[in-house]
């Protein structure tokens, strides 16, 4: 049983991190792509390696050194169970190898088990990420026994399993309760955007909270957040007491209730497996179901039609994009109550020095709502999402354009209709600081059609079409990231350019960006259009 799961674990790696690929392909483009997504991957982890190391710094000046090591590990679980949560479900229940699987001499426990060991990877390495640089910050500034450093490399290999069994069971409860109703998406959908709004709305609370404060206010507020996750989450404590204060029990606790959490959940999810599975990948249909008269489409409001319906049968597809546009209308309504002049805190030094702009601060109101909206593109991935039936569109008598369109169109459907929010919330509100109210409008939306015509160009470059599971091409893929690293690039430019033109009017700006991404925009569009698709593979 255990050979089965680590054998089964093997494959998923060889195959989900593209090592199998890097080994054996001999497409020097293929291997470019991979390069590129490490690089990407690499990137990212500096970035979070600095913030979780600058936040311990900051405990460590402040006097509570000793909340370092509760800190870190309560990042690291936020992080994994945030991570974690929207693809533990597609990823346990998934429909790509679920009929070979079944078929073959192999449990079900097995087949749970190496699916999370497989997120269990995934998460050792954002926990080693978050936890190993503040401690040895921690080490050096606290000056800690050696007892500190054994403990530590042990600990950390247990952290992932409680916050990874915790998402994992959420997601199941998601899934199992989508597999009992007929519009299953819909409903798993609906209840991940509830946590998702719930992670927001707490995170909101913190940065009102962390208003006005220096640095030993934020290092008490930190300390003071870090005793409360001891007591709602007492393994942060125990191990805090583990590899702090020397207590033997409570560090050999730690592992032992984790790996235990970690064996009864596989144990209850196999359980249900075979059912869940069944129902999820099943299709409801009526009883007296009776032809009716059939309706005919133009060209491209089929294909619409076709990708529209693709788009809501994934979840993974849906929140991975949709969380963008979540956060532009969050960002909107929250500046609606607290006021555009709440930006001018965040540009507060901690000695009370303002750091004073050449041009209003409102001016940054269209791209930082662009900003949200660049972190979801929904084209990033869409050809890829096609899989193993890349071959029918690409052979049927249609021109590339038209398919391409369809494509961009649902894109177009999801950003638009956050822009209108947005904006209408700003300009009833009365919040649109010294820029235009036009602008509101405008500038997010050369930013929709920029990202969408850009993301189907990334993916023309980068196509994925062998995978066995949506996340691989969701979240995963150098496509996505690059589409949306790229986007974000793109929405931060402007700001630097504005502090080197702020001299010339906002309007005169402002039409300037939009002109600007227009153009490129159909610049791309015009170079898609004319992309062989038979080519792309």
């Amino acid at each position: 049983m255990i050979s089965q799961s680590f054998l089964l674990l093997k494959i998923q790696l060889l195959k989900g991190f593209g090592i199998n690929e890097a080994i054996h392909c001999r497409d020097a483009r293929k291997k470019r792509r991979l390069i590129l997504l490490l690089s990407v991957y690499i990137l990212l982890g500096i970035m979070l390696v600095f913030y979780t190391a600058g936040a311990a710094f900051m405990l460590c000046a402040a006097g509570a050194a000793d909340s370092v090591p509760g800190f870190v590990v309560a990042v690291s679980s936020l992080a994994i169970f945030v991570f974690t949560l929207f693809k533990a479900g597609p990823v346990l229940f998934a429909a790509g190898d679920y009929d070979m699987l079944t078929a073959l001499p192999v449990r079900p426990f097995s087949i749970i088990v190496s699916r999370l060991l497989h997120m269990y990877v995934s998460s050792l390495m954002l926990s080693l990420l978050t936890m190993v640089p503040s401690c040895l910050l921690y080490g050096w500034m606290a000056g800690p026994s050696p007892w500190f450093y054994a403990a530590a490399a042990i600990s950390v290999l247990f952290v992932p399993l409680v916050p990874l069994t915790a998402a994992s069971l959420l997601g199941t409860l998601i899934m199992a309760a989508g597999s009992r109703v007929k519009h299953k998406n819909i409903l798993i959908i609906f209840l991940s955007l509830v946590c998702t709004m719930g992670v927001l709305a707490l995170s909101l609370l913190f940065s009102f909270r962390a208003e006005d404060m220096n640095m030993a206010d934020m290092a008490g507020m930190i300390k003071l957040g870090v005793d409360q996750v001891n007591r709602i989450y007492p393994l942060a404590g125990m191990y805090t007491a583990g590899i702090v204060g020397g207590n033997i029990a409570a560090i050999a606790g730690f592992p032992a209730i984790s790996l235990g959490v970690f064996l009864l959940f596989s144990a209850l999810v196999q359980w249900k497996y075979v059912s869940i599975s069944s129902a999820l990948h099943s299709h409801a249909a009526k009883k007296n179901y009776r032809m009716q008269a059939q309706k005919k489409s133009s060209l491209l409001k089929a294909l619409y039609i076709k990708e529209i319906k693709r788009y809501f049968a994934s979840n993974i597809y849906v929140l991975n994009t949709l969380i963008g546009y979540i956060l532009m209308v969050a960002i909107a309504v929250m500046l609606a109550f607290t006021g555009i002049d709440k930006l001018e805190g965040y540009l507060t030094m901690s000695g009370g020095e303002s750091l004073t702009l050449p041009f209003p601060l409102g001016n940054l109101v269209p791209f930082l709502l662009s900003l949200m909206l660049m972190m979801g593109s929904t084209t990033a991935s869409s050809i890829s999402m096609e899989g193993k039936q890349w071959w029918i569109p690409k052979s049927l008598p249609i021109p590339a354009r038209t398919i391409l369109d369809s494509k961009m169109l649902v894109g177009l459907s999801m950003m638009l209709p956050a822009v209108l929010i947005s904006g209408a919330v700003l300009v009833i509100s009365g919040q649109t600081g010294d820029v235009n109210p036009v602008w509101l409008f405008l500038v997010p939306g050369a930013y929709a059609c920029f990202s969408v015509v850009f993301g189907i160009t990334v993916n023309l470059k980068m196509p994925v079409f062998n995978w066995d599971n949506e996340t691989t091409v969701v979240k995963q893929s150098g496509a996505t990231m690059t589409a949306v690293l790229g986007g974000m690039l793109f929405a931060l430019v402007p700001v630097g350019l504005r502090v080197l033109l702020a001299g010339i009017s906002d309007d005169l700006f402002m039409g300037m960006m939009v002109m600007v991404l227009l153009a490129v925009s159909f610049l791309l569009y015009q170079k898609n259009s004319r992309c062989d698709l038979r080519k792309i593979e």
